[in-house]
């Protein structure tokens, strides 16, 4: 179970304030859930590029390699963006997973639990980002795509082609 899954909403008696709040709280499975992020996303991103690679090879459909038409173009730019996007956003949850492996202490209960939760605060937000933005990045590279998100909310499109 990795770390993110330790992670759950409590409500928390604040002394200070003297009230019950909604807080984060956290499960303790200490030394069975480090490192486990970090080989999950090591995999997936290698299972992720042996795809998309087998997919481009088998894509030659009889012409030059050279050769690109627009459509190619644009579908490359696509997932050059999107993949900048995912590499941007899941550098914290990648440090922090390695760190997690190699600072003893820095993990639910350890020494640096302070530490350790606010820097996987930073982590889930640069998640959230990484989501909210392959919508703004469709958005602004596909008409097909932009279209339809507009027609879903009732606005007229405007045909730009």
């Amino acid at each position: 179970m990795p770390e993110y899954m330790t992670v759950y909403l409590a409500w928390v008696y604040d002394v200070k304030t003297n009230a019950t709040v909604l807080s984060v709280g956290f499960r303790d499975y200490g030394v069975r859930t480090k490192g486990i992020t970090f080989m999950l996303a090591c995999r997936f991103n290698r299972d992720w590029l042996v795809m998309y690679y087998r997919r481009m090879k088998n894509s030659s459909n009889g012409f030059s390699k050279t050769f690109l038409t627009s459509r190619d173009r644009k579908a490359a730019a696509l997932v050059i963006a999107v993949a900048t996007a995912v590499a941007v956003c899941y550098i914290p949850i990648v440090s922090f997973s390695l760190v997690t492996v190699f600072v003893p202490d820095f993990y639910i209960g350890g020494k640096y639990f302070l530490y350790f939760k606010e820097s996987w605060a930073l982590a889930f937000l640069s998640g959230i980002i990484n989501s909210s933005s392959n919508i703004i990045i469709y958005y602004h590279m596909r008409f097909k795509f932009k279209e339809t998100f507009l027609k879903l909310f009732g606005r007229k499109v405007v045909n730009m082609k």
